[in-house]
């Protein structure tokens, strides 16, 4: 609906439509990705709870899972990162001129950023690589803890940007 509107009003894209629709994109490649190996994911999740005994596969079938794993996570926190600054981009256009609260605006811009390096740079590589291996020395809980962390941090960071977005974009002028 967003595109049609834009199509058949201004006859235009924005720099904020756009950023959306490579958010979609991101999105549906990682439902592809994801319907494509998700056996594999689950084969691994099946022998991590001692459901079924690894198969003699199972080594490259967990390699390809917990790459596929790391790819869906660049991909979310890229596309979310693409989905909020469509937002600050169009609230900056309707609020173009008005001066008052630019600087809460710049903040927003500027926590959003820092905050999707964050979250690619929490995301546990080394759990995620070397899974096996991993679980042979005992840092499995490690891992699993480093993966609670991951969601926590993306939880609260996702909701304190939406929030100081928020507050940059309903600023009365």
């Amino acid at each position: 609906m967003r595109l049609l509107s834009r199509l058949r009003g201004p006859k235009k894209l924005w720099a904020d439509d756009w950023l959306i629709i490579s958010a979609w994109l991101l999105c549906a490649l990682s439902a592809i990705l994801w319907q494509n190996l998700a056996s594999y994911i689950y084969v691994v999740r099946d022998v991590v709870v001692g459901n079924v005994p690894p198969s003699p596969t199972f080594a490259h079938d967990s390699d390809k899972a917990w790459k596929v794993q790391i790819a869906i996570l660049v991909f979310w926190s890229t596309g979310i990162l693409m989905v909020k600054l469509s937002f600050l981009l169009f609230f900056r256009r309707l609020r173009r001129n008005v001066a008052k609260g630019q600087y809460l605006w710049w903040a927003s811009l500027f926590m959003t950023v820092s905050t999707y390096f964050v979250w690619i740079g929490i995301i546990p590589y080394k759990c995620l690589t070397k899974s096996l291996e991993m679980k042979a020395e005992g840092s499995a809980e490690q891992c699993a803890y480093l993966n609670v962390v991951l969601l926590v941090v993306n939880c609260v960071s996702d909701v304190a940007t939406d929030l100081l977005s928020e507050s940059s974009c309903v600023l009365p002028p």
